[in-house]
């Protein structure tokens, strides 16, 4: 039963529109931190080499003097 257009005292918490809000933050807020760790280790994975060495063994003509012939050739 609602009084002068408010609701009952214990339903107040359940229903509550603000609570929509704290979980829509937290999840914001984990996605965040998410992308942040990942583009932290990125960072150290491209300060220590990691990357560079995925480029040369992905790389359709290896950095070889064969590589070399390989792409006059192409």
């Amino acid at each position: 039963m609602r009084l002068g257009g408010r609701k009952p005292y214990g339903r107040a918490l359940c229903c509550e529109e603000r609570a929509q809000g704290t979980v829509e933050y937290a999840v914001v807020t984990s996605v965040f931190v998410v992308v942040v760790v990942a583009l932290a280790l990125l960072v150290r994975a491209g300060q220590e080499g990691v990357l560079l060495s995925l480029v040369e063994g992905a790389a359709s003509h290896v950095f070889s003097a064969a590589g070399a012939v390989d792409i006059a050739l192409y």
